[in-house]
């Protein structure tokens, strides 16, 4: 896709929402510092000028990106849209470097703008957003199943549970149990 297409395929940003969901697991982990029964995240709604949505996504967590959730909503707010409402054509990677510019860091905000963005461009142009990124490499994704850190018996019940409803993988969480277990 040459650079004209993109921007004929692309429209002002004029609307914008930010939602911040915490979520429940399906089996809480136990960790060092307790047990985490939920996980929070933000979601970016854009809208375009021709009321075409895109959703994206800042799944921020300080002990593994260095933001918190509350860090993405106020960048995205106060920092990022400003920036994409002012874009007279709002073409992704052109938004990325404009960000990238404006604000250090916040890649979980800045992250959530790009794929609303490419959410709005693949539904303009009809096709999966893969397509827009090379192409889908997988026409499936597993799951794995998360495992709660019980005890070696309480793990083995749930993987035989499990196993037979198609999951292959399980994420052992090992934050409370001695190695030795």
């Amino acid at each position: 896709m040459t650079g004209s297409s993109t921007v004929a395929a692309m429209a002002p940003i004029v609307a914008a929402e930010v939602f911040e969901i915490e979520v429940a697991f399906v089996t809480p982990y136990k960790l060092a510092e307790g047990t985490l029964a939920t996980t929070s995240a933000v979601l970016l709604k854009l809208v375009d000028a021709d009321g075409v949505v895109g959703w994206g996504e800042a799944n921020a967590n300080v002990h593994f990106t260095g933001e918190s959730p509350r860090d993405a909503a106020r960048a995205l707010a106060d920092r990022l849209l400003p920036a994409v409402f002012a874009a007279p054509v709002p073409e992704p990677g052109r938004i990325d470097v404009l960000l990238d510019g404006l604000v250090a860091g916040h890649l979980c905000a800045k992250g959530a703008v790009t794929m609303a963005l490419f959410d709005i461009l693949g539904k303009r142009l009809g096709v999966p957003v893969a397509s827009l990124l090379g192409g889908s490499l997988r026409d499936r994704l597993p799951v794995l199943w998360p495992l709660g850190n019980g005890t070696a018996d309480d793990d083995m019940r749930v993987i035989d549970r499990r196993a037979p409803e198609g999951f292959k993988t399980f994420m052992l969480k090992m934050g409370t149990s001695p190695v030795a277990e």
